[in-house]
Order: C-alpha cells, then sequence, then structure tokens
C-alpha cells in the first residue's frame, strides 16, 4: 500500500471502540446482566447498569464511525459526482450526528448522573425513559437507512458499466456487503424499549450482543473491497472473470511481471509503509504501436532501485498492445471503479466509455481523448484527490496547468513587465549577445532564426540557463561546453536579478512538482530527483504581430520539448491572446488559453524514454497573430 487513507484510520479508531464495547459488555455479564432484575442484589444491579451504560455509548461509536469511513473509501474509489459525494457524506456525517447526540442524551438524561446507576441517589431529575428510548430509536432507524445506501450506491454505479454479470454482481456484493448491517439495525431497534423496562437486566440481553454484531459486521464491510490481493492469491486472478470470449484473444497471456504477491490494487509487495511496487495501475497504451506483442517487456532503472528485468519497486513500464488509451485494471475494488476514479467532469473530459479483456482475463478500461487542458490545483487540500487528478493529466494528457504555485505573483509582474522592454532594445544591443556567438548557447536570436517542420517560426527569443561558470576543456564531452555563464544585455540591467530570481523560483517549483509526479505514479517522492540536472533553461520569447497572419501562421510549429524533462510555461500575455495549442490523439489541435495566476506545464521528451512512454510528450505548436504575444518556458534540466 502506498499509505494509510482516511477510511483506514476510521476503522482502526472503530475496532478500539469496539474492543471497548465488548469489554464493558463482559464486565456487564459478570455483575449480572442476563438475568432477572429481582434476583440480582443492591451491588449486581448497579454494577450490570454502570456496565450497560458504558457499553452502548462505545458500541455506537462502533458502528456509526466505520460508516464514514466507508463513505471516504466510496469516494475515493467511486469519484462520484458532487451530488452524490454530498449525499454519502451529508447521510454518513447526519447518522454520526444522531449518535453522538443519542449518546449524550445517555448519559443526561439523569441529574446528578450518577443517578443512572446508583440507586441509593434519592434527589434526582431524570428524563422519562421512553423519550430515550424513541430517540435511540430514530438513531438506530437513521443508521439502518444509512448502511442500506451505502450497500445500494456502489451497486447502482456498479451495474451501469460495460462489465460481464459475474464481476457486476461481486463487486456489488463486496461493496455492499453492508446491507447485512441494515437488517441487524433493524433488529437491534425492535430490541431498544426493552432499555426502559422494569426487568431491564434480563430484557436487554441480546439487545448488547445486535449492538456488538452491528459494529461488528459495518467494520468488517469497510475492509472487504481491499481483500483483493486474497481472492486472488486463494482462487487465482481469473476468479471473478467470465469465461466468455470478447473477441481479446489476440492480447498476450503474460501480465508483463504481474505477480499474485502484489498487493491493494495490483501494485506492490511488502510492508505497508513502503510505495507501490511493480507496474503503474495507470499504465499507458497506445493506438497503432509498432512494437510487437510478444516482445520482452523493458523496465527503466529509476533512482537507486534494482534493475533486474522484472518489476520493481521505482520502475514504470509501458505496455504498448492495446486500443487507444487504455488502461489496465487489476484489483478487486478497481474493476468496477476505476472507472470513474479519473475526473468524470468537462474539465477533463475523461467519462468512462469501455471494458475490454484480455486473454489472461485481465480487464483494460478504454477512455475518450482530451477536448481541453486539466487543471490542477497545488494548494488541494485533499491529497489523493490532487494526485488522481495529476495521474489523469500525465497519462492522458502530457499538458496541464498548475495553479497555486507558490511563484510570487510580484515576481511574475515584474518579469511581464520587463518583456516589452528587454525585446524594445537596440538591434544592436541585442547582436552583442547573439545566442551563436555563445560557446553555452546562451543569448539572443532573431525572427525568424529557427525553423520547425521546415517551416521558418516567427519568433525572437533571449536564452538564459542556471548561472555556472564555464569547466569545459579538450577531452571532456562537448554537452560540458553547455554548462557556462549567461550572456546578459548591457542595455538592460535591471533584467538579470529579475530572470536569476525567477530561474531559482521555477528551480524549487520543479523539483516540488517532481516529487508529485512520483507519487502520482506510485513511486517514492524522491525517485527522479537524482537524475536532475544542476543547469535548468530560460527563453523570453516574443511572437511578433503578423500583418496578415493566416490560418496557419506560425510562431513555432508542432514540437515536442526536447530541452529537460517538464517544461513551465508563463503565459505573459493577457487572456484575450491565444496561440499555443496541444494535439490529441484524435488529431485535433485544442487550445491552450492564457489563465491568469497559473503556469502550463508538459511533458518533455527525457521524461517520456525514463517513464518508458507511461508519461508521453505532448505535440503542441504556436500560432502566430495579430496581436503581439509574450512566452516564457522554463525548461528543468
Amino acid at each position: 500500500m502506498a499509505k494509510l487513507h482516511a477510511d483506514d484510520w476510521l476503522a482502526s479508531l472503530s475496532v478500539l471502540f469496539q474492543w471497548a464495547c465488548v469489554a464493558f459488555v463482559i464486565l456487564a455479564i459478570k455483575a449480572g446482566n442476563g438475568r432477572h432484575f429481582d434476583t440480582l442484589s443492591i451491588d449486581e444491579r448497579e454494577g450490570t447498569i454502570f456496565w450497560t451504560v458504558l457499553a452502548l455509548p462505545m458500541g455506537m461509536l462502533a458502528f456509526s464511525i466505520p460508516k464514514l469511513g466507508v463513505a471516504a473509501l466510496l469516494t475515493r474509489i467511486m469519484n462520484p459526482t458532487k451530488q452524490h459525494k454530498l449525499a454519502v457524506w451529508g447521510l454518513t456525517s447526519f447518522c454520526a450526528s444522531t449518535v453522538v447526540a443519542s449518546i449524550i442524551l445517555v448519559f443526561a438524561q439523569c441529574t446528578p448522573m450518577r443517578a443512572l446507576w446508583d440507586l441509593s441517589v434519592v434527589d434526582k431529575k431524570c428524563i422519562p425513559g421512553s423519550v430515550v428510548v424513541d430517540f435511540l430509536i430514530f438513531s438506530g432507524s437513521v443508521s439502518a437507512f444509512t448502511d442500506l445506501y451505502l450497500a445500494l450506491y456502489p451497486a447502482t454505479v456498479l451495474f451501469k458499466l460495460q462489465m460481464n454479470i459475474r464481476k457486476k454482481i461481486a463487486l456489488s456484493v463486496a461493496l455492499g456487503i453492508g446491507s447485512v448491517a441494515t437488517v441487524i439495525a433493524i433488529k437491534k431497534c425492535t430490541r431498544l424499549p426493552a432499555l426502559a423496562e422494569k426487568d431491564f437486566t434480563y430484557k436487554t440481553s441480546d439487545l448488547v450482543l445486535w449492538v456488538v454484531g452491528e459494529g461488528t459486521t459495518i467494520i468488517v464491510a469497510s475492509c472487504i473491497p481491499l481483500l483483493q490481493p486474497l481472492v486472488d492469491l486463494i482462487f487465482g486472478r481469473r476468479a471473478l472473470n467470465s469465461s466468455e470470449n470478447n473477441g481479446y484473444s489476440r492480447f498476450p497471456a503474460s501480465r508483463l511481471g504481474w505477480k499474485k504477491r502484489d498487493t491493494e490494487l495490483g501494485l506492490g509487495t511488502g510492508k505497508r509503509g513502503e510505495r507501490h511496487k511493480g507496474t503503474s495501475v495507470d499504465d499507458l497504451v497506445e493506438v497503432g504501436s509498432q512494437d510487437t506483442i510478444l516482445r520482452t517487456l523493458d523496465y527503466v532503472k529509476l533512482a537507486d532501485h534494482h534493475h533486474d528485468g522484472k518489476p520493481g519497486q521505482g520502475h514504470v513500464s509501458r505496455q504498448p498492445h492495446l486500443t487507444n488509451r487504455c488502461r489496465p485494471i487489476r484489483s478487486f475494488a478497481q474493476q468496477g471503479a476505476l472507472s470513474t476514479n479519473i475526473r468524470q467532469s468537462s474539465q477533463n473530459n475523461s467519462s468512462f466509455v469501455s471494458e475490454h479483456r484480455s486473454q489472461d482475463g485481465g480487464f483494460y478500461y478504454c477512455y475518450p481523448d482530451f477536448i481541453n487542458v486539466p487543471r490542477i490545483d497545488l494548494s488541494l487540500s485533499d491529497h489523493d484527490q490532487l494526485l488522481s487528478d495529476l495521474r489523469y493529466a500525465l497519462t492522458e494528457v502530457g499538458f496541464l496547468y498548475i495553479e497555486n504555485h507558490g511563484v510570487p505573483t510580484n515576481l511574475i509582474s515584474d518579469l511581464k513587465n520587463a518583456l516589452p522592454r528587454l525585446f524594445s532594445i537596440s538591434p544592436e544591443s541585442k547582436a552583442e549577445v547573439a545566442l551563436e556567438n555563445s560557446p553555452h548557447f546562451l543569448g539572443y536570436s532573431g525572427d525568424g532564426a529557427e525553423t520547425t517542420a521546415g517551416k521558418s517560426d516567427r519568433r525572437e527569443q533571449f536564452e538564459f540557463a542556471t548561472e555556472l561558470d564555464a569547466t569545459w576543456k579538450e577531452g571532456l564531452p562537448l554537452r560540458e561546453r553547455l554548462r557556462g555563464p549567461n550572456s546578459w544585455p548591457s542595455a538592460y540591467p535591471q533584467l538579470r536579478p529579475i530572470v536569476e530570481t525567477y530561474i531559482r523560483e521555477l528551480t524549487a517549483l520543479g523539483e516540488r512538482f517532481l516529487r508529485l509526479v512520483a507519487e502520482a505514479l506510485f513511486l517514492p517522492q524522491g525517485t527522479f530527483l537524482p537524475f536532475l540536472s544542476d543547469q535548468h533553461r530560460l527563453k523570453l520569447v516574443h511572437y511578433p504581430a503578423l500583418e496578415d497572419p493566416g490560418a496557419e501562421s506560425q510562431g513555432v510549429g508542432p514540437h515536442k520539448d526536447s530541452s529537460g524533462w517538464w517544461t513551465f510555461l508563463l503565459q505573459a500575455s493577457p487572456p484575450h491572446i491565444k496561440g499555443l495549442q496541444v494535439l490529441n490523439k484524435s488529431g485535433n489541435w485544442v487550445d491552450v488559453p492564457v489563465i491568469p495566476g497559473s503556469l502550463v506545464v508538459n511533458i518533455g521528451q527525457a521524461f517520456e524514454v525514463v517513464t518508458h512512454g507511461v508519461c508521453k510528450a505532448t505535440t503542441h505548436r504556436v500560432l502566430g497573430g495579430s496581436l503581439e504575444r509574450f512566452s516564457v518556458p522554463f525548461f528543468q534540466g
């Protein structure tokens, strides 16, 4: 497992309350619970009442807290709509609040409180027992309804998906086992009036059993959906798969290194605190791959992790043999739920399309192409949702906006304001820092100096990098010549501190982002950091206004970024000025408009290589226009 989630913590807390409840029930039985009240001594009566009063609230917490855990689990793996999420959390929270109110009512029904069990107290005021019982029945009814809703909701979602009936039933049962708790809760409600009976100790003997039973059932129900590895171990991978042939027998029988010992969600072995091992659940496959489906899959060595030809921690793999944008689904919960785990919003257009089955019984879900670029809020408090959104952008789009990135707004404003002045300096001042004169390929290049896809790019630019000393000498690799000082235009001395500060900020942001990327790919946070160079490059780009732009005027032609792992782009023009477009896998160009306060991030070809194509660089271009445009790409080295 990658880490403990909220449902794990809530289930663990529930177990503690359940243990406390059982302990108090045992003490109540020893004191006299289960025997007729008239046969007990005063001490036995008081002891029975005391321990029963303590046991009931513990049991109530034990069956209410797991409902919150189930809600957390369902919202994590089913990714419901906002309305369903509000319904799930609203209902479970209301149920929990009625339980808390019931506990308060139980302890506060008499003044002083000790009069509940101390039969010697004469001067006391108590709420009628029937009032307490009525409220407990109301709370129990809410609990029963909540259990039923949490049991039926997954089934209604799963039966809308395109999968075989055996799997629908199995997953519905696994996620809906809490319906048993509904029956127990109803039975418990029928026994609650015994609390107000005169023969309290005898009439409540079965009530405490139903309270304990309800808590135990709902705790077990909250854990069953995550037992897929055990099912695989005992029954094998095909236990839930239909035997029918869906026309995908051409797929290979190998799981490309996947083994039954892989843990929850089919991703890893070892201790609970370790990151996932093995191939990622989000392995991306493409249409039209030229690789043979029978080839041996190579694994990319990342950081200091082992490389033995098998999937291991720190490895990301790619499966090249399926249809466009399909994913292998490897766990009990995922088979029914991951189809909705990728955000079902117009923001990223990733709704579920269809399920395909391979010859080995594995299932692959396919998603439609993106029609716009997803937006990722780096300040999102729900870290799991942040990683889920990021994972979609990494494997499905290759482009994303990041917001609340932490780069100071005043620094961005200073850089934007510097651009018009920089490009307005004289041609002579630009020529003195010409890139062609720099052994480090840093400096100015003019409009039309570069070509992409056989056409001249209509842009001029200044290139800078992390300020380093020139250390190259004869005998060293030629790439070392790229390391060296920048060429700063003397006509604009105020530019240097702005650019150097911006490079430092983007360097830090890039490292933070790379840690998130590793997490999103189920890898340790620091996996990619050892590969980073200490030199990153920055361009200040000006796209001039064109008198006759035309439909295909080229600011920069179609290309993938070859410089660095990631590109962090500041679109430094007003929102109404467009130009940047990305190519989706359907062959359509998608606009990437300016969103104030955001940076556009895209995958470079180096990162595509190191992830073996799981995260692909996306083709993009910049169109020329009738309005000048500025942009600032930062290339992570």
